[in-house]
């Protein structure tokens, strides 16, 4: 077995996060106001699920944000989508 594989299986996760858990309003709506911007967004977690994984690609940028939990989440979907809403052409 690889040390960083042994390493990782004895280090105790604090934290597990699951997207079911956040609201799914605050979820729809950041990809609404990302895509209708141009922008693309991938969700997932880190491999230790401690964290919450968020990309945003829009054009030449590439946002990587790590949020734990609910609450963090939360807070950086609701920031996204305000930043992209005022990026939609109409």
């Amino acid at each position: 077995m690889e040390i960083s594989r042994l390493w990782k299986s004895n280090t105790p996760i604090a934290l597990v996060c699951n997207w079911s858990d956040i609201d799914a309003t605050a979820i729809r709506a950041c990809i609404d106001a990302v895509t209708r911007a141009g922008g693309a967004v991938m969700l997932g977690l880190t491999s230790d699920g401690g964290a919450f994984s968020v990309c945003i690609l829009h054009d030449q940028d590439k946002i990587k944000e790590y949020p734990h939990g609910k609450t963090e989440c939360t807070a950086m979907l609701q920031a996204l989508t305000e930043y992209f809403v005022d990026k939609i052409e109409i």
